[in-house]
């Protein structure tokens, strides 16, 4: 007899997948991963002095404010794949050779990069190309309208370029889409001139913001990042001075303090390159260096090369190993910071209109 269709339903049988849910209460410190309902720290954190870790918070903060990250074990974390798909890798990015014969890739390359906002509109970009490799920290120096801003958001692709290529350890950026691209923009930090933080969320949110692209839109709603992630934003705080700030929201911090946020945000996600889009337009000239310094420490110390659009010439200087001038979306020099004199910001600037 053939089988009735109710019948055909009734012998399916459904099983729920397996959802591995975080452990809560009072697990032991290297186990425990939620953390509470935000991070207010009124749960014990402020009861214990806000130098310590341990016993507040459900058990959820553990080791130190300060010192190395712990290295024990900690639960496991989708990270995607280790490295990118080979489908976006280019066939004429090879590794180039030194002097000595050894083969090298730069860490970023560059080629006639070009952008229009629109068909008809005019080019901001005209085919700029240039290599980063893994010890630079270049400045983007130009007057205003040259293509600054555009070209550091090209190359996480902010702004869409209407040609050319943006390769990053191999992979070129510009042929991603989709879930590529997301993966591939975990390895790019970015400092913006306005901060974009979270005004309503506290300092310790934000900076643990850099970490959405590894740890998912689900666990990051409840909060549940992994304990040295946790541990790592509270060693960042301290180390651009907000250590006594990560209970306080951002909108009560002063402009440096909000950029400092920023740095300590973007070296969360453990960038292969940081982008610096006018970091110290909106600050005075002692905090502006003060930002700059700790731009450039903590990517020597993070090994991260940074490229850094920046309107302040003497500053640029200062802190830049090497330096890229634009004039009207046209790259007019590329060098060491040394080979920077008068005639060539002449050549660079002759356009600018006071």
């Amino acid at each position: 007899m053939a089988e009735t269709p109710s019948a055909a339903v009734r012998s399916v049988r459904f099983e729920p997948p397996a959802i591995d849910m975080p452990e809560t209460g009072t697990g032991s410190a290297g186990d425990e991963r939620t953390l509470p309902g935000s991070f207010g720290l009124s749960d014990g954190f402020q009861d214990v002095g806000r130098r310590r870790l341990a016993g507040g918070l459900a058990g959820g903060w553990g080791g130190r404010r300060s010192g190395s990250i712990p290295g024990g074990p900690s639960a496991p974390v989708e990270e995607g794949p280790a490295s990118l798909p080979e489908c976006s890798l280019k066939a004429d990015s090879q590794p180039e050779k030194d002097q000595k014969g050894v083969a090298h890739m730069a860490t970023l390359e560059v080629r006639e990069l070009k952008n229009r906002y629109s068909r008809t509109g005019p080019e901001v970009l005209k085919g700029i190309s240039f290599n980063v490799e893994a010890d630079d920290f270049f400045a983007i120096i130009g007057p205003s309208g040259a293509g600054k801003s555009t070209l550091i958001r090209c190359i996480n692709r902010l702004v869409e370029p209407s040609g050319g290529d943006v390769i990053l350890n191999g992979a070129n950026i510009t042929r991603m889409g989709g879930r590529e691209l997301r993966r591939a923009r975990r390895n790019m930090g970015m400092i913006f001139q306005e901060f974009n933080l979270v005004e309503r969320m506290s300092v310790m949110d934000n900076v643990l913001s850099g970490r959405l692209g590894y740890v998912g839109n689900f666990r990051s709603l409840l909060r549940m990042y992994p304990k040295s992630d946790v541990q790592k934003a509270l060693e960042l705080l301290e180390r651009v001075g907000l250590g006594e700030f990560v209970d306080n929201r951002a909108d009560e911090l002063s402009g440096g303090q909000r950029q400092r946020v920023g740095i300590a945000r973007a070296l969360m996600q453990n960038p292969k390159l940081l982008l610096v889009d006018e970091p110290t337009s909106s600050l005075d000239p002692k905090i502006a260096r003060e930002v700059m310094g700790m731009i450039k420490k903590m990517s020597e110390e993070a090994g991260v090369p940074v490229l850094c659009n920046i309107h302040d010439v003497q500053l640029a200087l200062e802190f830049a190993s090497k330096v890229i001038g634009l004039q009207d979306g046209i790259k007019k020099f590329e060098g060491p910071t040394g080979d920077v004199d008068k005639s060539t910001l002449d050549e660079i600037y002759a356009m600018e209109v006071l």
